[in-house]
């Protein structure tokens, strides 16, 4: 739980979020941010140009890129659940829609 103007969030609404049961992770199309339960907010991307699709395992934070953008090339990328740098899983997919589930490892 988030309470509400807590400046948890920032002043940009979530476009996509996704909870592990310890952290909420989300997606506010310029930075993929986590937050555990009474914590501060921790930036793991800090641009991320999410497009509001997001999933989380216990290792990996999953999003997309570039879908959204007419001249981007659609790719899914993941980051560590501790930050670090975003790592490439799959590139020019060919389709605008997909739904994140499953183990990607």
């Amino acid at each position: 739980r988030v309470a509400a103007g807590s400046g948890a969030v920032g002043s940009t609404a979530p476009r996509a979020a996704a909870f592990d049961g310890g952290h909420l992770y989300w997606d506010t199309s310029s930075e993929i941010k986590r937050l555990a339960e009474g914590g501060t907010p921790t930036s793991l991307v800090e641009e991320g140009r999410g497009d509001a699709a997001i999933a989380v395992d216990d290792a990996h934070v999953y999003y997309a890129s570039g879908m959204r953008m007419r001249s981007g090339i659609p790719q899914l990328l993941r980051v560590p659940v501790t930050g670090g740098e975003p790592e490439m899983v799959l590139e020019d997919f060919g389709s605008t829609h997909f739904v994140l589930s499953g183990d990607w490892r």
